[in-house]
């Protein structure tokens, strides 16, 4: 019987923080991390999430503003409930048109 853990690789490296409170949507640019190489698994030390939180609740003003579309992931694609528009695209049979 094989006992061992499989070892983890860890990884330095700068990450972008999002977090959502209340609806609203905070992201972080630039926040050290240490990342898993085979999960993507990021940690952070006690003093990044300390400066994370004063950063989120401190008020602070951003440095940008993003606008991003959102989209929502409702299961399987509707179709549209529209009624077809009644002017179509179809020709008409013009009178006396035999």
């Amino acid at each position: 019987m094989n006992t061992e853990s499989p070892k983890e690789t860890f990884t330095e490296q700068q990450v972008t923080y999002t977090l959502e409170v209340r609806g609203k949507f905070f992201i972080i640019e630039h926040v050290p991390a240490r990342v898993c190489v085979e999960t993507g698994e990021q940690l952070f030390s006690p003093e990044t999430v300390e400066r994370l939180q004063r950063t989120i609740w401190g008020r602070k003003h951003p440095n940008r503003l993003l606008e991003t579309p959102v989209f929502e992931f409702a299961g399987p694609t509707r179709r549209s409930t529209r009624t077809p528009d009644k002017r179509s695209k179809t020709p008409r049979r013009l009178s006396g048109a035999g």
